[in-house]
């Protein structure tokens, strides 16, 4: 067999590096070119997306000075949901009224047991925090029309559904059309 020669050497790497310095030197500068061009359109994003930053900051405190008006957390959120749970409580409580009397008086005498002691505690109730008046007589003859229109479904089983429907319609009706005129928004203050 022959013998074989050996590989040649393979060129340095400064070999490499003098050979191809100037293809070297037009790589770099051309790449530090193409960084400071894309740096131009970089810049007009940025300020693009300042401007729109700073309009977008403007438009949202514009819309909170025209719709939000100063808020204030601590007068009566603090008393008015405290008023609404002893209410409800005492709505819930005629249902455990009208169940407990119920198993030792029939079902008329306890629904009526029931309807007068929550309908009398509410009112009383309403009376302190709404100056009594009106007002407070509004509620217990609300309450006296519920309880009663209440009792009358409950005895006629058989068109309870349909006159529960109907009522709640008539009321919803009642209610439209008292508030229709009502500034919900407060837009005629502005």
């Amino acid at each position: 067999m022959p013998e074989l020669a050996p590989p040649p050497p393979l060129p340095s790497a400064q070999s490499f590096l003098r050979r191809n310095r100037s293809i070297l030197k037009l790589l770099g500068i051309g790449a530090l070119v193409l960084v400071l061009v894309l740096l131009i359109p970089l810049a007009l994003i940025e300020g693009v997306l300042s401007d729109r930053l700073e309009r977008g900051n403007q438009a949202v405190d514009e819309i909170t000075a025209s719709w939000g008006k100063e808020q204030n957390l601590i007068g009566p959120v603090l008393g008015i949901p405290f008023q609404y749970l002893m209410v409800g409580a005492a709505l819930s409580l005629f249902y455990l009224l009208l169940l407990s009397i119920s198993e030792f008086l029939g079902f008329g005498l306890a629904y009526l047991i029931a309807a007068v002691s929550a309908t009398v505690l509410i009112t009383w109730y309403c009376h302190f925090f709404l100056g009594g008046g009106v007002r407070t007589l509004m509620i217990g003859a609300g309450l006296a029309g519920v309880y009663t229109f209440l009792y009358i479904v409950l005895r006629q089983q058989d068109y309870a559904l349909l006159m529960g429907a109907i009522a709640l319609f008539l009321l919803l009706a009642v209610v439209m059309f008292v508030t229709r005129r009502v500034d919900w928004y407060g837009r005629d203050l502005a």
